[in-house]
């Protein structure tokens, strides 16, 4: 079988820069000489570097580069002569004007001074697009060049937006080319080596803009992640301290903490709760021994451990009863909504099915070609057509490519999967590493361009004939990668040195007392750099007050700190589209599946502050391995008490808002998980995406019985999706709310296939919200949640019941206690009907100057100290047990697998 020659991509430097006349001159002499197209495919001009970009198959790639070489050489020897040394020193103040390597001669040379290449008198890019894109883009009116996966990374374009895809897919993430150019309206394609994207639209410059903001704007997103966490270890007191890994039932922590889990009862969390470890501070006495706190509590007076007393403002609501209504009909609405075509945005102004697809990845750009995968030949239909050989010779490489990918995948499939495996760093932290200190925006061609250019200035030729690599080439981002997990960074961020930790030498009540951190941080974090937004209009009813608040006087380090990591960790919601939120939980952190020999049982191991940290932040504690339970107690006096409690000196919370709501959550076949909200007086249903953890900030009180988490989550907003209005509607309709005596009550539903979805949970919520007199901004939320069971089942109806006992961790009501802002919330509705891609007015700077992240942070780190005794009476069912005594933890049970037994 006839396949295709191996081809190569590389590139071609000159030195002196060529003008549009000389690039079209060489242009038309190569392709004079070579007319066929069968030993010079394709001759592009880039001339932000610049440099001719030359494929050829790769019998030919000598001759090609040597032929180019002789009319460079041309150009030259008759365009060029000897720049006079002293010229410049005759011109005087015109010194910038001569240049100052060569001189021009004849009356139209076709190239221009090094010297003023570097100077805005050399031409606009515009004027070489007749030679800087692909001939199959020639006739589109405005055309763009992307080159926000050149710097480092060694992703292709079609990677890069499956990595994409597979974090943000219910978001509305194009997983491909072809989503992008229905979207937009654009022709993309791109280079052999699939990291440079060109972009061309008839529609106007503004669209084609559009698109090379939205691809710098995903890989912000990309080199974000798919979660970020950071640690802080707060203590308080006079120091010095050490850490230790500590059992929970070392520190009376078992038996209290439920399993706060989302997805409904995980019994697996609840076994690895049982071995679950926490993190303690022992700090240093006048005598030089180590003490660690041993906190007292104060039992709930009147009240009996394993009852459940309502919180007062939850206690006697009366749920609306409700008749099921006819849904036939609405089981229609929704398979014409199945059915529906997916729809584009905007028009698409060319045919692209009749277009070129872009290159496979065969080839790198350092002029090594990689052997092209093996394909059929050219049909004759194909090779007379209009079409030219590098469109059609894409095609049919980019379908081989796939099918290798394919192949390579079912090979991966016979890895055995009892065998311990290393976890690869991954894709999106591989990205963010490769782009610490450059910036993936417009301006990181700025960038690459000098990059290139400092190649010339350092070499005497005139004209470079080597293969010369791409911009960010000499840093290979998967051989530069560092060994441990890289804090991840937003493409404009810098590295910055946050204030070394210090120790307070008071004892302090509230840790917002204290002038100095009684903490400890090691980590470095970022900088962010001060980008050009557009200004956001202020409501007239706001606009007495102040946008602003200075009251970095009055913050104490520890706040400070605090405010700092939730900003870097929120720096993702500028693009993030749906509901997404800021806010603070009390709860209780633990890991699971530590090492035993990690954890501290009265004689170490003990570590410092810098050791702690670099534990929690390395890669050896998995995101699986994290835990964090929000339920704080099941008793009602609890939250009595706890709204009662306020920061020193400031009113106290004022109750403003009450909120009953059912919580469906629902799977579909076809269909990401999503969650139908509805109101339990009114029945107006909401459609949301199931909630995502987009970074977390663990706040480590370890002389507490309490942590904080502030977590930063998005939902995707599904109230303009017809499928999912019309499964919404169908589900309300079919409910049945009715009272069943002391047990409360029931909801019926349907379990109809035609309903597209299956209920998978029922929760019923509660949600009181607070504030203070003066205008902080800061809400503090006390939600309750009710767990219903299923019961009866008939053959298309299901009831659910309220759960009336402990199952597997998870009680059947619990209490959690939030804090968040008001301006948050103000600001933040932007994103709910923003795009996927799109990038928000507002920015992390303008929250910090608001104050959202002060209204999150000033209340909790008081309270905190005050909530020592809430939860005493929780009760998560943990016995201690002797079939639990002598097993292994996870990370020993990998280490003991292996070809050797131990006795």
């Amino acid at each position: 079988m006839d396949t295709f020659p191996d081809f190569v991509e590389f590139y071609i430097t000159c030195n002196p820069p060529l003008l549009p006349r000389g690039v079209d001159w060489v242009v038309r002499s190569a392709t004079e000489a070579y007319p066929n197209h069968d030993e010079l495919i394709e001759l592009l001009y880039e001339p932000e570097i610049p440099w001719f970009k030359v494929l050829t198959p790769r019998p030919c790639q000598k001759a090609v580069a040597e032929f180019i070489r002789g009319l460079l050489l041309k150009v030259v020897q008759e365009d060029t002569d000897l720049c006079d040394p002293d010229q410049a020193k005759r011109a005087g103040s015109a010194v910038d004007h001569i240049p100052s390597d060569i001189k021009t001669i004849g009356r139209r040379p076709r190239v221009l001074a090094w010297s003023q290449f570097e100077t805005h008198s050399r031409p606009d890019d515009s004027s070489y697009d007749a030679h800087r894109f692909p001939l199959h883009m020639h006739d589109l009116k405005h055309k763009a060049v992307w080159r926000g996966l050149e710097s480092g990374t060694s992703l292709t374009i079609d990677e890069f937006l499956q990595l994409l895809s597979s974090q943000w897919k219910d978001a509305g993430a194009p997983a491909s080319i072809e989503e992008i150019q229905e979207l937009f309206g654009c022709l993309i394609t791109y280079n052999m080596a699939a990291n440079l994207v060109y972009i061309g639209s008839s529609l106007g410059r503004s669209e084609t803009d559009k698109v090379v903001q939205v691809l710098d704007n995903f890989v912000a997103i990309v080199a974000y992640g798919s979660h970020q966490c950071r640690q802080l270890l707060f203590t308080e007191g006079d120091g010095p301290f050490r850490f230790a890994y500590k059992w929970l039932s070392h520190v009376g922590k078992d038996r209290t903490t439920y399993i706060s889990s989302k997805q409904g009862i995980a019994l697996d969390d609840f076994r690895r709760l049982q071995t679950a470890v926490t993190v303690r501070a022992q700090r240093q006495d006048g005598n030089g021994a180590w003490v660690q706190d041993e906190p007292k509590y104060t039992p709930k007076e009147g009240v009996k451990p394993g009852t459940t007393k309502v919180f007062s403002l939850f206690d006697g609501f009366q749920y609306q009863r409700k008749m099921p209504a006819a849904v036939v009909g609405l089981f229609g609405k929704i398979v014409e909504a199945s059915r529906a075509p997916r729809k584009g945005t905007k028009p698409v102004p060319v045919d692209l099915g009749q277009t070129a697809q872009p290159l496979a990845v065969g080839e790198d750009i350092f002029g090594e070609s990689v052997p092209v995968l093996k394909t059929e030949p050219l049909e004759p239909t194909k090779q007379i057509s209009s079409r030219s050989l590098v469109e059609n010779w894409r095609d049919d490489v980019r379908q081989a490519h796939q099918e290798e990918q394919a192949q390579s995948q079912e090979e991966e499939a016979l890895i055995s999967f009892d065998e311990p495996q290393e976890n690869p760093a991954r894709d999106s932290d591989l990205l963010a590493a490769a782009h610490l200190d450059m910036g993936m925006t417009a301006g990181a061609d700025d960038q690459q361009k000098s990059d290139a250019r400092g190649r010339f200035d350092s070499s005497d030729d005139l004209i470079c004939l080597e293969t010369a690599p791409q911009p960010g080439a000499s840093l290979p981002l998967r051989q530069t990668a560092p060994s441990r997990k890289p804090t991840p960074q937003t493409p404009t961020d810098r590295l910055s040195q946050p204030p070394g930790a210090d120790w307070t030498q008071e004892q302090s009540q509230s840790l917002l007392d204290s002038p100095v951190p009684p903490l400890a941080c090691a980590d470095i974090q970022p900088a962010r750099t001060p980008a050009l937004e557009p200004t956001r209009l202020v409501p007239p009813e706001k606009a007495a007050e102040p946008p602003t608040r200075d009251m970095s006087s009055k913050k104490s380090h520890i706040l400070k700190l605090a405010e700092n990591r939730a900003e870097n960790v929120a720096s993702i919601l500028e693009l993030a589209p749906g509901h997404v939120s800021v806010e603070l939980k009390f709860g209780c952190f633990y890991l699971k599946d530590l090492s035993h020999s990690q954890i501290d049982v009265g004689s170490g191991p003990y570590w410092g502050t810098a050791e702690m940290l670099e534990s929690l932040n390395g890669d050896d504690i998995p995101p699986s391995c994290i835990g964090f339970s929000t339920a704080l107690t099941t008793c009602g006096p609890d939250i009595e008490d706890l709204v009662k409690m306020r920061p020193s000196g400031e009113p106290p919370w004022v109750h403003f808002e009450t909120q009953v709501w059912y919580e469906f959550s629902l799977s579909s076949e076809e269909q990401a998980p999503f969650v139908v909200e509805v109101d339990a007086e009114t029945f107006n249903a909401c459609c949301r995406g199931v909630e995502k953890e987009l970074g977390d900030v663990y706040l480590h009180c370890v002389r507490r019985p309490w942590d904080m988490r502030i977590g930063v989550t998005q939902q995707t907003a599904l109230s303009h999706s017809p499928l999912h209005v019309a499964i919404a509607d169908a589900l309300v309709a079919s409910m049945n709310v009715s009272s069943a005596g002391a047990e409360g009550f029931v909801i019926e539903t349907t379990i109809d296939e035609r309903l597209g979805a299956t209920v998978e949970g029922i929760n019923i919520r509660h949600a009181a919200r607070y504030r203070q007199k003066h205008e902080t901004g800061s809400i503090l939320t006390v939600a309750m949640t009710r767990r219903m069971v299923p019961g009866e089942k008939q053959e298309k109806r299901m009831k659910w019941l309220l759960s009336q006992r402990l199952h597997g961790g998870v009680p059947g009501l619990w209490y959690e206690v939030s804090v968040s802002s008001g301006r948050a919330r103000d600001l933040f509705a932007e994103n709910v009907d923003m795009a996927f891609g799109d990038k928000t007015s507002w920015d992390c700077e303008q929250l910090q100057r608001e104050g959202v992240f002060e209204d999150i942070c000033r209340p909790a780190l008081s309270m905190i100290t005050q909530i020592n005794d809430v939860g005493l009476l929780n009760d998560n069912g943990i016995r201690q047990k002797g079939n639990r005594s002598f097993h292994d933890s996870l990370a020993e049970a990998k280490q003991r697998r292996g070809d050797l037994v131990f006795w």
